[in-house]
């Protein structure tokens, strides 16, 4: 009752409606779990960790007080990457402290996190490369001037190759 003038509070059948919690980054597997909704569904608080039933009061009182270490979600694309962002840095927790139970444990993390930068790495060059192709000022080579300059190019290797007594004749 402490918090009711600042909250309408219900419960939701997260297994029947999961296609729908998935949009809010509730998956059926953790729950239950707390939603803090705004502004009709267009804004968003959950977290695995920070929000939970049996600290729900003081996580609302943090969320009212605008000091909650919970973040805020909503529909637009800087709020998915600072999501994205939080669950990176959730996973390499995760991954550091499982590294620390032995070898073999360390060894698998190891070849996980050296897979992860490459492909970052590989996704990084496909946009350096993309975005080089944008900007760039040259205009594409037609298929004619292509075929032209590569039979230039063949005709001069073999002329290479001819011997010399062929070429005196």
């Amino acid at each position: 009752a402490r918090l009711a003038e600042d909250f309408i509070f219900g419960v939701l059948d997260g297994v029947a409606w999961s296609e729908e919690m998935a949009d809010f980054n509730i998956a059926p597997h953790s729950l239950p779990r707390v939603l803090v909704t705004e502004q009709d569904f267009e804004a968003w608080y959950e977290d695995v960790d920070a929000l939970r039933l049996d600290s729900l009061e003081d996580g609302l009182r943090l969320i009212v007080s605008g000091t909650s270490p919970v973040l805020r979600q909503s529909r637009v694309p800087w709020s998915r990457i600072q999501f994205y962002w939080r669950e990176a840095v959730r996973l390499a927790f995760w991954l550091a402290a499982y590294a620390q139970k032995g070898p073999k444990e360390l060894a698998i993390a190891s070849v996980l996190v050296l897979s992860g930068l490459i492909a970052v790495g590989a996704i990084l060059a496909c946009l350096v490369s993309c975005c080089r192709a944008i900007v760039s000022d040259e205009e594409p080579e037609s298929y004619e001037a292509f075929v032209q300059r590569e039979r230039a190019r063949a005709q001069a290797a073999a002329a290479r190759r001819l011997p010399a007594h062929t070429k005196a004749d």
